[in-house]
């Protein structure tokens, strides 16, 4: 797995989720092809999948427009079944390093969003969140990629 900082493009084994990704042109994408959808209510839709050994991911559409990404690596734990904070906490910790490693230190804001790695203690879950468009108005972001 590989986060691009130039445009926010996560590169997986699999395939690529991009910014900016429409939820039709993620479908047709090999990722797309191996994902299962949730929808959440409203607007909102979840494409689930294993876009590589050990690491699970869901992405997020807001009205057919990718909105974030939900990322999670395996923990020996996982295997067992067993939840709790303290095993949460160390996710937290390994996602926190592997940020470290391919990003430096934080904060990991960019012109296209940013990345943080977040404990919900009301979920019992640490994930690594990849959120578009949160620095800049979307519109003006998409505005700037797509201008020559």
């Amino acid at each position: 797995m590989k986060i691009d900082v130039t445009n926010g493009s996560i590169v997986f084994a699999k395939g690529t989720i991009s910014a900016g990704q429409l939820r039709p042109d993620f479908l047709r994408s090999s990722l797309g092809q191996i994902s299962n959808q949730r929808v959440m209510g409203g607007n909102w839709t979840h494409q689930d999948l294993e876009p590589e050994k050990g690491i699970h991911c869901s992405a997020s559409f807001d009205d057919d427009r990718l909105d974030h990404v939900f990322i999670l690596m395996n923990h020996p734990s996982d295997e067992a079944d067993k939840l709790n904070e303290a095993i949460e906490l160390e996710r937290k910790a390994l996602h926190d390093a592997w940020l470290l490693k391919e990003l430096g230190p934080p904060p990991y804001e960019y012109a296209w969003g940013k990345v943080v790695s977040d404990y919900d203690n009301r979920g019992c879950v640490s994930e690594i969140i990849i959120r578009y468009g949160s620095l800049m108005e979307p519109r003006q972001w998409w505005q700037e990629q797509q201008s020559p």
